[in-house]
């Protein structure tokens, strides 16, 4: 009985860091993204800025993401 209480909570933990370490990425990745149109902007459509909508996009799904990550999970932890 022991033994099915430690395997639950390592598989928690795993999917817990796994969740963490995908934030992490999806921010990498906005970043990325965001510096990449910006630059796109200034070099290609100087005096049109369009780039401000692929921030706030990209801004809203990782928000998203974040509120997914932290705050439903604490949800979840207070459930169990």
């Amino acid at each position: 009985m022991e033994n099915k209480d430690f395997d639950d909570k390592m598989k928690y933990a795993k999917k817990r860091a796994r969740d963490i370490v995908g934030l992490y990425i999806h921010l990498f990745v906005c970043l990325v993204m965001n510096i990449i149109g910006f630059v796109a902007n200034i070099i290609l459509y100087n005096g049109i800025w369009w780039f401000h909508w692929v921030l706030f996009i990209a801004s809203f799904a990782l928000g998203i993401h974040f509120i997914i990550v932290t705050l439903l999970n604490k949800l979840d932890d207070k459930a169990k």
